[in-house]
């Protein structure tokens, strides 16, 4: 028996009494997914202008949505945050951005100031980690991952065709990945600024990868080496596999891989408090050694 073709605002409530007169599926579980898939699908995203060099191109607007993504809560500070082994680790070079290409490509490389004579564009974004808090409406300045790639990564390194899997480590040694087509999203930004002032060590100098529709871990901070990779191979992330979700979308609460999103979000939030505590103190204790 197939559902009446109902009108979107109702179709969500037939999906619902579907389940509950089929008791193997109509979990409590089952219905709370249902509701949340609905709040998502129905939430669009905006779109927006941002400055790419002296002309204005659209991006989507990921900063101060009406609403917060499922499970996240607003902080009005922007803490040094991460996982507690990189609290007391810090970039070799804050100064200036030098980026090694490697991998699936016909040429390695070693860019020195990465960023030189890019087009430039901003982009104001909230923030989403995946403990669950949120920073709302940072501007970010740098160049669009999608214009580094074609300015300058096609052309001179030459990635392989099933190279669709790119992944990135910092200065610190944090390891993620992202597939590219996740790369080249067009909100994507290799940052150098945060609201008009260079970025600082707590948040990711000398420069960082920036994308708004993923959790924060995939924004990689003191970045300095890309890898690209074939579509069916398997990168090195910082912490537990679980942790990693191989897109780790905030749309659809992908913190982790294995385990649900709601649960996620009950592990993690505990441990915020003492995480900034601990990142604070960390930079704390480097500056004042110098």
């Amino acid at each position: 028996m197939r559902l009446p073709d109902k009108s979107a605002p109702w179709r969500l409530g037939w999906r619902i009494l579907w389940r509950l007169r089929r008791p193997a599926e109509g979990s409590v579980l089952g219905l709370a997914r249902l509701f949340v898939e609905g709040v998502q699908r129905a939430r669009p995203l905006r779109r927006t202008w941002v400055w790419v060099g002296s002309s204005l191109a659209p991006c989507l607007d990921h900063s101060m949505q009406r609403h917060l993504p499922p499970g996240q809560r607003e902080r009005s500070d922007f803490p040094r945050f991460g996982l507690t082994q990189f609290a007391r680790r810090f970039p070799r070079e804050p100064s200036r951005f030098d980026l090694d290409v490697v991998g699936e490509v016909d040429e390695d490389l070693h860019l020195r100031d990465a960023l030189a004579g890019l087009p430039r564009a901003e982009l104001a974004a909230d923030f989403h980690c995946v403990t669950t808090w949120t920073r709302r409406g940072l501007r970010w300045g740098g160049v669009r991952f999608v214009d580094f790639y074609e300015q300058v990564l096609l052309p001179q390194a030459r990635p392989h065709d099933g190279a669709t899997l790119v992944g990135l480590r910092g200065q610190d040694g944090a390891r993620t990945g992202l597939p590219l087509k996740d790369l080249l999203a067009p909100e994507v930004l290799l940052a150098d600024t945060l609201d008009g002032e260079p970025l600082s060590v707590a948040h990711g100098a000398p420069a960082r990868l920036v994308a708004p529709a993923h959790y924060a871990y995939k924004s990689v901070k003191h970045l300095s080496r890309i890898e690209f990779m074939a579509g069916g191979a398997d990168y090195a992330a910082s912490g537990f596999r679980f942790m990693d979700h191989p897109r780790a979308r905030v749309e659809f609460e992908e913190r982790g891989r294995g385990l649900p999103g709601w649960l996620l979000r009950l592990l993690y939030r505990p441990l915020i408090r003492g995480t900034v505590g601990r990142f604070a103190r960390g930079l704390e204790d480097c500056e004042r050694l110098g």
